[in-house]
């Protein structure tokens, strides 16, 4: 599908993606085609609470194929995909920690070779927008 968006379109546009599979697409893709990635964070200090959020919000995707072959092509088991995901596969997935914290993972899918980042935060209350992560967020990244 990336060479078929590379070719086709001005690029493409992953969701649910490490910076190991970041870094492949861009080797792919070669410099020309836009490589805009959409990573999810999750504003949380707190690391069990931070995947508790990270698998409610996989669930729907490790039952799909594509997904779990793209998980498998960059290194993920089939155990890293059970039970909800491996504390590994939702570290990979879901940037969570400090404002800070996130930033710096941005800034390695950026230098893995993405153009663009797509940020969806996510919350616990699952409001669309949140202003206050937001901010905090902008903060640390400018």
């Amino acid at each position: 599908m990336s060479r078929l968006g590379a070719n086709r379109s001005v690029g493409v546009h992953p969701y649910l993606v490490n910076e190991v599979h970041t870094a492949r697409a861009r080797s792919e893709l070669g410099s020309r085609p836009l490589l805009a990635v959409e990573q999810t964070v999750i504003l949380h200090t707190d690391p069990d609470a931070a995947r508790a959020q990270g698998r409610a919000m996989l669930v729907p995707y490790l039952k799909l194929a594509n997904y779990r072959s793209a998980w498998l092509r960059v290194g993920f088991t089939d155990e890293d995909m059970a039970g909800g995901g491996s504390d590994r596969l939702i570290d990979a997935l879901f940037l969570h920690g400090t404002p800070e914290e996130v930033a710096h993972r941005l800034t390695q899918q950026q230098q893995a070779g993405a153009d663009h980042l797509a940020l969806q935060v996510a919350t616990t209350d699952r409001r669309l927008f949140t202003h206050g992560a937001w901010r905090d967020l902008a903060a640390a990244l400018f």
